[in-house]
């Protein structure tokens, strides 16, 4: 478990967990591109292990790992905090190579195990990132026009949403 915290703090605490790698803040300047850089390292490296035994995801190689008696390959998550305060702080950093990284394990991770959550706001609905995301959870919004970002009917939601309910958009 890894996380980059962009909002107020509160992934913090995750680092008292014994599974938790690194957890950065956006003012932490050099240790995100340091976390960022070694996962999509880890990206390249898995892509090597799964090739050569001929597995097509990370999931086939656990499943012959656990039958053949081999070292299955931990799953790995990454957390993103404020997508927005991602942009803002991280976002110039080396021209965007940061967003581009991000970009990268949303495209590349997943079938090597590395999976990646992140919150937002608008911003997370438009632009590259949309369309990189498998599965968005849409918590309660102000606009109910925003709801159609996430290509859901705003018309066909209830009126009233109680706070922590969560719609799906496939």
């Amino acid at each position: 478990l890894h996380a980059i915290d962009c909002g107020n703090g509160a992934l913090l605490p995750l680092a008292d967990f014994p599974h938790t790698g690194a957890i950065a803040q956006r003012h932490q300047v050099d240790r995100v591109p340091r976390l960022l850089a070694r996962l999509v390292a880890e990206v390249a490296t898995r892509q090597g292990v799964l090739s050569a035994g001929g597995f097509a995801d990370l999931a086939e190689q656990r499943t012959a790992a656990k039958v053949g008696g081999g070292t299955p390959l931990p799953y790995i998550l990454l957390l993103i905090d404020l997508w927005e305060g991602f942009l803002t702080s991280l976002g110039t950093v080396d021209d965007g190579a940061l967003v581009e990284q991000v970009q990268f394990l949303l495209r590349e991770g997943a079938s090597a195990g590395i999976h990646l959550i992140v919150t937002g706001d608008r911003q997370l609905l438009s632009g590259r990132i949309s369309t990189l995301v498998d599965g968005k959870l849409m918590l309660r919004l102000t606009e109910r026009s925003d709801y159609s970002l996430a290509n859901l009917n705003p018309r066909k939601l209830p009126e009233e949403i109680p706070p922590g309910r969560a719609f799906r958009s496939d």
